[in-house]
């Protein structure tokens, strides 16, 4: 994959985009705050997040993380990866207007990326260098090369942008 990327609608069957809804939009299930929403971020940016570490292949994460982990399958099965690096879930809060965030790597070596929009919302996916604005739409996934410059936005309409990031090989 180069700078291209692929937008795929409805990526899941009902059922498993309602599993996956019902658990991260749920009042039960446990978010951890960061400061920074990337480490490009300056002290007086002020932007931070929520987000679960899902899988990682560089830290061993706990049992009910592990629970997550099986909801999972039907996404991987789409995006067939050789390796997994690491999956996240993110919750961006409501902002009185839709607030840019710096653009990153997800890491410095080549690997791909997929984000799992699990709620619509006006919050965006930039791409491509700033130059592509990906809608947040429930049940749609993006795949692109995570290993060059993408950002994130807030939301302004919803009380929260939810979003499950995997980076894989």
């Amino acid at each position: 994959m180069d700078e291209r990327y692929k937008v795929i609608n409805n990526a899941l069957d009902q059922e498993s985009f309602l599993e996956i809804k019902n658990i991260f939009e749920s009042n039960k299930f446990s978010w951890f705050f960061c400061d920074k929403v990337n480490t490009l971020v300056k002290e007086e940016d002020l932007y931070s997040y929520f987000t679960t570490l899902i899988y990682s292949d560089e830290e061993k994460l706990g049992y009910s993380v592990n629970i997550i982990f099986k909801y999972m399958f039907p996404i991987l099965n789409i995006i067939q990866p050789k390796k997994l690096i690491r999956i996240k879930a993110n919750l961006y809060t409501k902002t009185q207007k839709i607030e840019y965030h710096p653009l990153h790597q997800d890491y410095p070596f080549e690997h791909k990326g997929a984000i799992y929009y699990v709620n619509s919302n006006n919050g965006k996916t930039i791409i491509n260098n700033g130059k592509v604005e990906i809608d947040s739409v429930e049940n749609s996934l993006l795949l692109f090369n995570s290993h060059l410059p993408h950002g994130s936005t807030s939301t302004s309409n919803k009380n929260a942008r939810i979003n499950i990031n995997i980076n894989y090989i």
